[in-house]
């Protein structure tokens, strides 16, 4: 039990990071991409990543 605890909690800090890391990459990106190319791009990496931890 204790070590389901202590991984809700990684994984909450995890998204924390990886929602506050995104903000500042993809207003530095999309000066130069534009906004819809860069949301598919996030869109795209990101699937993958959320089949796995669904599975």
């Amino acid at each position: 039990m204790q070590n389901r605890i202590v991984l809700g909690m990684a994984s909450l800090c995890l998204g924390v990071l990886v929602f506050s890391l995104q903000d500042p990459l993809v207003k530095a990106v999309s000066s130069t991409y534009p906004v819809t190319e860069v949301m598919a791009i996030r869109s795209i990496v990101a699937l993958p990543i959320l089949i796995f931890l669904v599975h």
